[in-house]
């Protein structure tokens, strides 16, 4: 297949990890881990030649911020998030078209669509390795699931706790 015809897939993975109720409960290296090799594996809907794998590279200085997993797989801890590194390559691209973009982040979505980037959601990328998603067994009705917050509410609630807990922690 001509590799002009050929898609990168860029995976917002916290968005991925956070929505799978498997990966969610575990560490975030092993979450990481096994989006990586169940990524490396996957039957993608369109063909690819590459695949980048994006996680927020936050306050952790122990990361590298690129890693080539193989020839085609790579793994960006981008900063100041995911979400803005995303953005900004689909509005940078040459070829948006091309681009095969995961997340279920809004924001994302958005600028995706506007550039004409095709678009996965992160349930029909896990629906794959584990099945369609079960009805929850502690009562939440599918309705209250829909009234989720927007990654970027959860962003800003994470910032404010962060501060008014640094700032108990210095007055203490």
């Amino acid at each position: 297949m001509p590799e002009a015809r050929r898609h990168t897939a860029v995976v917002d993975g916290y968005n991925v990890t956070q929505r799978s109720a498997q990966w969610r409960c575990l560490p975030i290296a092993a979450a990481r881990r096994q989006l990586s090799a169940y990524l490396q594996h996957f039957r993608w809907p369109v063909p690819i030649k590459e695949t980048i794998l994006v996680f927020d590279a936050g306050q952790s200085q122990d990361l590298w911020p690129v890693q080539q997993i193989t020839e085609h797989f790579w793994v960006r801890f981008a900063s100041p998030s995911a979400d803005a590194y995303i953005q900004q390559l689909i509005r940078t691209s040459s070829k948006p078209q091309f681009l095969l973009i995961v997340t279920d982040d809004g924001e994302i979505l958005q600028t995706a669509r506007q550039h004409g980037a095709a678009c996965l959601s992160t349930q029909e990328l896990l629906a794959k390795h584990f099945g369609k998603p079960k009805p929850s067994s502690q009562g939440v009705s599918e309705e209250k699931e829909k009234h989720t917050l927007s990654s970027k509410d959860l962003r800003t609630i994470t910032e404010e706790l962060t501060q008014r807990w640094l700032r108990k922690k210095t007055t203490r």
